[in-house]
């Protein structure tokens, strides 16, 4: 006699498909979320991309900053040391204290690098071809303005385009044959004013936006820190000004040991660089709300002027991003300058 066949009884068909069907739900939500975080973090990416490019680009030109510096008698007429000379200029600092401008905000640099930029690189008959190392004059800021002036004629006068004002990273950039740091190194001229006239008269017209909606440039600069003194690497810009001439304007500048003897015609080793990029949608949409110029103010007052409260800063200034419900990238990096031979002698 055969033995009769077994099958599966109705209650363990369904028991099984409603396991499958968990398992199919389980799947499928698991899906959706890696979906979902997969399109999150692509499109912040190619929101910020812009931002992330420009604080590339930053950090890059920084590190290749120099002073060029030599050892020369402190007086020519009456000379009793060698001391650190250069005819080339570093700051880093408020911006509105450097460029004399109501427009500008956050910190900004200003440096020379052998960047090899001429106004006729590219062009077939280059007289500087093959001159990859030539000086340039740099640097970086913010701008609160927009950009009308730069629109075609028929545009600039239509109604419904916004024309709102919104804070631009601008670079700034000297050609090799424009290079005017010479020219103003004046030995009977030792205001600030004068001093960083090659920076405050040509910064409009030598200057051009990199990237929209940057409301934050905060540069530190340092040098490395010493055992058992926990603020020794902020102690050269207390107040974030770091001049490589203040010891051509500031006081106290035969006073050994100071601050800004000892930053003389010197590179800082450290710059701890921070930018905060908003988000185009979450601009927009502040603006619409809040008014065309609500984002010249959006930093809190008071924050980056003590160095010593760098990161405090920093997370204050994202709790009231994030209060405003703003959409913004926070950039930060520590950048080593190639060029810095520090010394405290």
């Amino acid at each position: 006699m055969r033995p009769q066949k077994q099958g599966f009884t109705l209650v363990e068909l369904m028991l099984a498909t409603a396991i499958f069907s968990i398992i199919v739900l389980v799947l499928a939500t698991l899906i959706a979320r890696a979906q979902e975080t997969y399109s999150t973090v692509t499109r912040t990416a190619d929101q910020f991309r812009p931002a992330r490019l420009a604080f590339e680009l930053i950090t890059s030109r920084i590190e290749q900053a120099t002073l060029n510096t030599y050892w020369d008698y402190d007086d020519l007429d009456n000379p009793t040391k060698y001391v650190r000379q250069s005819d080339l200029h570093f700051i880093a600092g408020p911006a509105d204290g450097i460029l004399q401008s109501g427009s500008t905000g956050g910190h900004a640099v200003f440096f020379q690098a052998p960047l090899g930029i001429t106004s006729t690189r590219g062009l077939e008959d280059d007289p500087y071809e093959g001159m990859e190392s030539l000086l340039n004059s740099w640097g970086y800021y913010l701008d609160y303005g927009n950009d009308v002036a730069t629109w075609p004629p028929f545009l600039r006068g239509q109604q419904g385009i916004s024309k709102a004002s919104k804070w631009r990273l601008m670079e700034f950039r000297k050609p090799t044959e424009e290079l005017d740091i010479y020219d103003l190194r004046n030995e009977e001229t030792k205001t600030k004013n004068a001093l960083y006239q090659w920076v405050s008269q040509s910064a409009a017209a030598s200057s051009k936006p990199i990237a929209e909606n940057i409301i934050a440039l905060v540069i530190q600069p340092r040098t490395f820190s010493r055992q058992n003194q926990p603020d020794s690497e902020i102690r050269v810009a207390p107040e974030y000004l770091y001049d490589s001439r203040e010891f051509e304007w500031g006081g106290g500048a035969n006073i050994e040991g100071s601050r800004i003897n000892l930053t003389r015609n010197q590179l800082p080793p450290i710059l701890d660089v921070s930018m905060v990029a908003l988000a185009e949608a979450s601009v927009s949409r502040y603006l619409a709300l809040n008014g065309e110029d609500a984002l010249r103010n959006v930093i809190p007052n008071g924050l980056f002027s003590d160095s010593r409260d760098y990161e405090s800063d920093l997370e204050t200034l994202q709790g009231s991003l994030d209060d405003e419900g703003l959409e913004y990238q926070l950039f930060s990096t520590t950048v080593l300058i190639r060029a810095s031979k520090w010394s405290e002698g």
